[in-house]
Formats: structure tokens, C-alpha cells, sequence
């Protein structure tokens, strides 16, 4: 199948001035076809700079042929099918625009063009091959394996090509010893796959993305003295603010660099995404750091005391909606409840000390939002999630008010936090984040400060690039969650029997001023030296359990030193 990545779909879009999309009624109007369009197809439409994954299946209806597509997840029904020999063609309705789709059969692959105002998106599209129901539970993750090597090495493009042998080579090897592991076994090996991409956004989903094993009755966060639990169900209230010294008999450092091994991350993410993982008694059951994960012990320190305490795990239940660990930090979040058992609730370590929430923690249940801080002259605003708001204002709306409230107030800096934000679809604020960027308020040295920590990834990272390559942003903090270069946008293998999901990653996001890679084009593009803080402040738990934020706190020091 020719190579169609993932780094194309923006043009397209930008054709048709609409997303392109997923779910294809294809309804044909001609009689049935011959049986070489049955069962299922999957590709890539193929753009300038992104390529988008494309799945269809066609089955006999009546006395013509059904068929459903998937199109970069949105979506969508067709018209006007015709099936025609080797030949096929259909359209979409986009918004305003009508898009044609038109291909032929060429050995097991469909070969065509999608085309919109005057121009053409090659796509192809192969057959994959039908997977019988297995027999047992062995048959059942070698099918799986099988969908890992056929599709999802194939498709990602951030290993290299050493890395994708030797990801190769651990396919075999977990195929030939799947009687002899557990399910637990088996799904960190296949997590350890992923991660010799060294790619971040290529990944076995787990934790946070879905949510596919159980957790402990705590959460837990890294601050920059050690493991702590921040919040807790009632009947485990007494952990709360407590440092974990032992986990299950290991140091906790000891077992952040276990899970290391399951995901490729840099100290900040590993720290966020370890967090999760140190959680979770099948993932430490799998890694072998516990016997019986059904009984966790631990040993804390608590207010200057040595504290024994063991957990058991809440029920599992399955989810396909990201869960922000970050969100935990805050009181005013109220937990995850749909993990709890009838009469259990969340208890959270600043809630039971009575300390307030101080100002980055006061919403964290909004995607943006802005204060302004009449002392130090201070317009703060935090872009906690990159996309619109299921609930309230667009962006687009709400950025119209945070630029009238820069114009109109004044002011003596914009801070601009990104602490949290984890990601989503950067073209919401692109444009917006630039005109912040030159508004003639902020043009002078430090009157535009940007906030970054080890949850700032994807999209979040963007925008501390985009500011950082504006020259006039100071960037404060912590580093963020990923490099400057990384590969990201792709889509999602589910396997037939585990129901685990991978994510593969296809179009480059290269901010930094290194050329690109011979043959490789870039899904988007900047000119970065770092992203190392100008202004470096972590974290710790003196300042967490206190309610201070010593980095807010260090921006205001610093516009006070500059005599504003």
C-alpha cells in the first residue's frame, strides 16, 4: 500500500472550510457488485502535509451494497455510490462543498482521488483480512498481535527503523510465550512495544486517554519532594497530604523508573504519566513490583510521623474519555465518582486542612478562563484544555473578551498559563495565541509571561512554542511534558479481542531549528532554540499544602524587580 501519513489533512480542510469525516453511510443505487468489494478497508487519504486514516466496509444489501466508513473519526453520510466492476465512486456532503471520491481495485488495495474545488487527495485503502472468533484466550492475543505488527507498526512513523526491528522482535518473542504470561504480563510487554518508539504520542492506552485498569482509592501527585497523595476516598482519608516512602516495598523513585519503561516520556511527563501507573495494581502486577495486587501496602510520612497503610483497588470501570490527573490537585474538583463503591466519596488533602485554593486551582473544571489581578496589575489567564467548551462560550467568543479586557485594563503584564493543559486541537487558539504574541501591551521586556510544567504536552506545548518563538515571552516554570520534536495526529488501532486501544502517530511537529530529516515534511513547523524556563520554579509540598503558588508568586517578584 503506498505510504499515506497522517500530515495532510489541513489542507483539505482548508479546501473545503469543514472537517473532514467519519462514519460513511455509503448506500449504493446500482445493482450488487461482484464479492470483491466485501469486508473491510483501511488507508489514508493523502494531503500535503498530513495524512488522514480512512476505513470502509462494504456488505450486500438487497439488491445493491451497503458500506460504512470511518474518515479521520467524523462523521458523515454519503451519496450517489456506484460500484462498477474494479471501479468505484461516491460523494460527501461537506458542509457546503461536495467532495468525489472516486477509485478502482488494483490486486487487494482501492486506488483513487478525493477531490474539492479543483483539487485532488490521492487515497489508498487496503484490505484487511477477517479475524474468526478465537478459540481461546491464546488464539485471542495472537489475533491481537497480529493487528499490532500488520497495522499498527506499519502505520506509525515516529520509530526508527532500528527501533521498529526491535519492536518487531518483541511482537515474536511475546507471541511465543503468551501460554506462560497473564493478561497483565502480556499488556505491559505490549505497552513496552509502543514505547521503543521514544515517541510520546505513540502509545498503548492504558491510563488517562482510556482507562482500561483499575486504580487504587488514591491519587497520587509528583511534587518536587516526592510522591504524595493529594486526594483520597473517606475510609482512606488518613493518607491524605501523606509522602509515600514505600510502595509496596519499593522506593517510590524505584518504581517511577519501572514504569518508565511503558511509555515514552521526558522527566516532566514521566512524572505526570507515573503517577497514573504507580496506581494501578495491574500494571504493578505486571511489572512484577507486587505479589498480590489486590493488597497494596504502603509506608508513609505524615507530618513528620512513619504511617503503615494498605489500600485495595476500586472496581474497574472502563472509560474512552481522558481523565486529567492534574485535576486532582484541586479542591474544587470533585473526584472521579464513577470509579467509587455506594457509600464511598473523595476526600481532598486542601479540603480537610481547610487551606483555600489558591488562584491556578480555582477552576480547574473550565477549558480557559481569565482574572484580573488589580495589586500587581496582573491579566491572568489559564488555557486549561485546547478545544471549545462543551458547556458555555467558544473560544472564539471567549478570546473576543480576553482581548477587550487586555485592551481596556491596565495593565502591567498578560500571564498566560498552559500548567495543565495537556493537549487537544492547537488551531483553536493558533491564531489568537499570535496576536497575543504582538498586542503593542505586551511588546516590552517582561510584560508577557508563559507558565509551563510537566502537564503541558501537545498542544499546550505548541503554544509555549509559538510564544517562545515570538521572542518577547518569558516562559516560567518547568519544562513541558515533550520535546521539540515529536510526532503526533495518526488514529487509533482497537484489537479485535483485548478491546485495547493503540495510538499511532504520522505527521512531524518539529519546533525546533533543526533542519527536517531528508524526504520528511512537517505537519507543522516553528524555529525554537528551548523551552527551558527563563524563570525555573517547581513545585513543592510545603508550597501545595500551604495553598501558595510559587511560580505565580515568582512572576509577580519578577515585575516588581523591573520597577513596573
Amino acid at each position: 500500500m503506498p505510504s499515506l501519513s497522517r500530515t495532510g489533512l489541513a489542507p483539505l480542510r482548508a479546501a473545503l472550510g469543514v472537517p473532514l469525516a467519519l462514519w460513511l453511510n455509503l448506500v449504493a443505487w446500482e445493482p450488487a457488485a461482484g464479492q470483491e468489494w466485501a469486508g473491510r478497508w483501511e488507508g489514508f487519504v493523502e494531503t500535503s502535509n498530513q495524512s488522514i486514516m480512512a476505513e470502509l466496509e462494504f456488505a450486500p444489501s438487497g439488491s445493491g451494497w451497503r458500506g460504512e466508513a470511518t474518515i479521520a473519526g467524523n462523521p458523515l453520510s454519503a451519496e450517489n455510490l456506484r460500484l462498477d466492476g474494479d471501479s468505484i465512486r461516491f460523494e460527501l456532503q461537506l458542509g457546503p462543498q461536495q467532495v468525489a471520491f472516486a477509485g478502482h481495485l488494483v490486486g487487494e488495495q482501492i486506488v483513487g482521488a478525493a477531490s474539492a474545488s479543483g483539487r485532488e487527495f490521492p487515497f489508498a485503502l487496503r484490505r484487511l483480512p477477517d479475524s474468526p472468533a478465537p478459540q481461546s484466550r491464546i488464539e485471542g492475543w495472537e489475533q491481537d498481535l497480529e493487528h499490532v505488527r500488520q497495522r499498527f507498526l506499519e502505520y506509525d512513523r515516529s520509530y526508527s527503523a532500528e527501533a521498529r526491528e526491535i519492536a518487531r522482535q518483541e511482537l515474536a518473542a511475546l507471541k511465543a510465550t503468551l501460554s506462560e504470561l497473564s493478561d497483565e504480563q502480556i499488556m505491559v510487554r505490549l505497552s513496552r512495544v509502543a514505547a521503543l518508539a521514544g515517541n510520546a504520542h505513540t502509545r498503548l492506552y492504558l491510563l488517562r486517554n482510556r482507562t482500561e485498569v483499575r486504580r487504587y482509592p488514591v491519587r497520587l501527585s509528583w511534587l518536587a519532594d516526592g510522591l504524595f497523595v493529594v486526594r483520597a476516598t473517606t475510609g482512606n482519608r488518613e493518607t491524605l497530604g501523606c509522602r509515600i516512602t514505600s510502595l509496596g516495598g519499593i522506593d517510590p523513585r524505584e518504581a517511577r523508573t519501572a514504569v518508565a519503561e511503558l511509555f515514552a516520556a521526558n522527566d516532566s511527563w514521566l512524572d505526570y504519566k507515573s503517577a497514573y501507573f504507580l496506581n494501578s495494581p495491574e500494571i504493578l502486577k505486571g511489572l512484577g513490583l507486587v505479589d498480590d495486587p489486590e493488597v497494596l501496602e504502603l509506608e508513609l510520612e505524615c507530618s513528620g510521623e512513619t504511617r503503615q497503610h494498605t489500600l485495595e483497588p476500586l472496581p474497574l470501570v472502563r472509560k474512552r474519555r481522558p481523565t486529567e490527573n492534574w485535576r486532582n490537585l484541586s479542591p474544587i474538583f470533585e473526584g472521579e465518582s464513577e470509579f467509587l463503591p455506594s457509600g464511598e466519596s473523595w476526600v481532598h488533602a486542601l479540603a480537610r486542612a481547610r487551606v483555600e485554593a489558591p488562584l491556578y486551582l480555582r477552576d480547574p473544571n473550565s477549558h480557559y478562563w481569565y482574572e484580573y489581578l488589580a495589586g500587581p496589575r496582573i491579566l491572568y489567564f489559564q488555557y486549561n484544555r485546547s478545544q471549545n467548551s462543551p458547556e458555555g462560550e467558544t473560544f472564539a467568543a471567549f478570546s473576543e473578551h480576553l482581548a477587550a479586557a487586555l485592551d481596556s485594563l491596565d495593565i502591567a503584564a498578560l500571564v498566560v498559563d498552559l500548567r495543565f493543559n495537556t493537549g487537544g486541537n492547537n488551531g483553536i487558539a493558533a491564531s489568537f495565541m499570535e496576536e497575543l504574541s504582538s498586542h503593542p501591551k505586551l511588546s516590552g521586556p517582561g510584560r508577557l509571561f508563559v507558565l509551563t510544567d510537566q502537564a503541558t504536552f501537545s498542544a499546550g506545548l505548541y503554544h509555549a512554542a509559538q510564544f517562545r518563538e515570538s521572542g518577547n515571552a518569558i516562559v516560567a516554570g518547568r519544562h513541558p511534558g515533550d520535546r521539540l520534536e515529536y510526532w503526533s495526529e495518526g488514529g487509533n488501532i482497537v484489537l479485535p479481542n483485548s478491546g485495547l486501544t493503540l495510538h499511532f502517530a504520522n505527521g512531524l511537529h518539529a519546533y525546533s531549528k533543526r533542519p527536517l530529516p531528508e524526504g520528511v515534511r512537517a505537519y507543522q513547523r516553528m524555529s525554537v532554540d528551548s523551552l527551558e524556563p527563563d524563570l525555573p520554579v517547581q513545585l513543592s509540598s510545603e508550597d501545595y499544602f500551604s495553598g501558595r503558588d510559587p511560580l505565580l508568586e515568582a512572576v509577580v517578584e519578577s515585575i516588581g524587580t523591573s520597577g513596573r
